[in-house]
């Protein structure tokens, strides 16, 4: 996996080394450092504004290959009309060039980067996606298959001033972090493989896409050279973080119909969803609606196959947040505050709690069509099929065949409470990059996102959403339920 950013080019002090080449006359001052998702060379100087002669590229007449330009201010993919005129740079070409310019265009990218359009319309309302608090740079990516997807490219506004070395969160080992990036590409080719025997979560689930990316960064001409790049497919729809009480943007009578509109199957689908894989970052800006009530789950790398923490699943964090307020979540363990909390409770997210699996349940406990199908032919594999087949660790192919086995025996509400039950103790670093936790029974969780809480009572029918102080579900639900523990 590799990413170049040039700023610049002096003499060459070291060059920039990478996995499988090293570029010399890159003009890096500076030994390159890992960085994330990229390595970056710190230069001294300026480039020059254009590729021509006199900075060592080629005539202007010509258009020079993306390994010929430090920079590249515009790049065309292989098998356009411009890429087609120069798919290699030529070993005379490339021994000439000494000082490696800006390039105003250039050819031999795979694929083409696009600011991701924040501003859409829903209900004839303007709305902006949300970008999440990752900082990461979000992109539109068009390549020959797909043809748009959505990119993530981290740490772009910490260049060139991040760090390469980084305490890890789970081991507490230093590594680079690079590696850590590993890990949501391990779990990107897992959903994937899952999407592939599982299709009827296709129906909710974005497609992660890995394929390699060579591309630049718009408005900036930093260089991406990646062998594994991950992108996902787009999700239709609102973020659900716009459905509150009081919101000023959907008119009440709107957002009443919008909730009832909500398709039951997709909750479900979710539901199963988030517990096999063990989301633990569901959020509101994680879920998507369209204005027919389809339901799309984006974001599903972050945190997975961890502990269950999803706006679908009762007990968990996320969930507990949605019936009390930010400002009345109280430790469940000790039962004070969370540090975060002034001890006000709030009802502006209780239409969300119509996400809840028990709003939707089959009351027999029958899954949606295709479900059982799935876990038939994972329960089938075993664990070491499916860490043949998933290239999982061990103990996680041993954990997710036994979540998929109680699943599949003893239904929905069994598996989730066991899942609630195992809490995460510590974690291994396996030897590609996989983060391997270990659970027990009598943890006791110092992270919220990582504690059970109480069972509250469902709210499946949202009344007079045209504010907070108004809002109410049938039957009503009492405010005081957990001040008072």
């Amino acid at each position: 996996m590799h990413f170049l950013l040039q700023a610049g080019f002096s003499a060459v002090e070291q060059p920039c080394s990478f996995t499988d080449r090293t570029y010399e006359n890159t003009g890096c001052s500076v030994a390159g450092r890992s960085n994330y998702l990229f390595q970056i060379c710190y230069p001294d100087t300026k480039l020059p504004t254009a590729c021509n002669p006199a900075s060592g590229g080629r005539s202007v007449k010509d258009i020079a290959h993306f390994d010929e330009c430090m920079l590249c201010d515009r790049c065309a993919p292989i098998g356009t009309r411009l890429g087609r005129r120069i798919n290699r740079p030529s070993s005379a070409l490339r021994a000439a060039s000494i000082s490696w310019p800006r390039c105003k265009e250039c050819t031999g990218c795979t694929g083409i980067l696009t600011e991701f359009q924040r501003e859409y319309s829903f209900l004839n309302t303007s709305f902006r996606h949300h970008t999440g608090a990752t900082r990461a740079g979000i992109y539109a990516l068009e390549q020959k298959r797909p043809k748009r997807s959505i990119i993530k490219l981290y740490n772009l506004d910490d260049f060139p001033n991040a760090a390469a070395w980084t305490n890890h969160k789970e081991t507490g080992k230093k590594v680079n972090r690079s590696v850590i990036n590993r890990f949501e590409l391990n779990i990107a080719k897992w959903i994937a493989q899952l999407l592939k025997d599982c299709p009827v979560f296709a129906r909710v689930v974005t497609r992660p896409y890995i394929k390699p990316l060579r591309t630049v960064i718009p408005g900036r001409g930093w260089k991406v050279d990646l062998s594994e790049a991950v992108s996902m497919s787009f999700a239709p729809g609102m973020s659900f973080s716009h459905i509150r009480a009081g919101g000023a943007q959907i008119p009440p009578e709107k957002l009443l119909a919008l909730l009832d509109r909500i398709n039951g199957t997709h909750v479900t689908l979710a539901a199963i969803f988030d517990l096999l894989v063990l989301q633990g970052d569901r959020h509101a800006e994680n879920v998507h609606l369209s204005e027919g009530g389809r339901l799309t789950l984006i974001d599903n790398l972050d945190k997975s196959f961890v502990f269950p923490n999803s706006i679908f699943l009762p007990q968990t964090f996320i969930s507990e947040r949605m019936y009390v307020g930010n400002g009345a979540v109280r430790d469940a363990v000790t039962k004070k505050l969370a540090s975060f909390a002034d001890g006000s409770p709030s009802k502006a997210a209780w239409p969300r709690l119509k996400l809840d699996y028990r709003c939707h349940e089959d009351k027999r406990g029958k899954l949606p069509e295709g479900v059982n199908e799935c876990l038939a032919k994972l329960s089938s594999m075993g664990p070491a099929g499916i860490r043949s087949r998933y290239s999982m660790p061990e103990l996680t192919a041993e954990q997710f065949h036994s979540r998929v086995l109680v699943l599949k025996q003893r239904g929905f509400k069994k598996a989730l409470l066991e899942a609630l039950k195992n809490k995460p103790i510590g974690a291994t670093m396996d030897a590609d990059g996989s983060v391997v936790h270990r659970y027990t029974r009598r943890a006791t969780p110092e992270r919220l996102e990582r504690q059970t809480f109480p069972l509250h009572p469902k709210c499946c029918q949202i009344e007079n959403v045209q504010s907070e102080a108004l809002v109410e579900c049938l039957p009503p639900l009492s405010m005081n339920y957990n001040l008072n523990m």
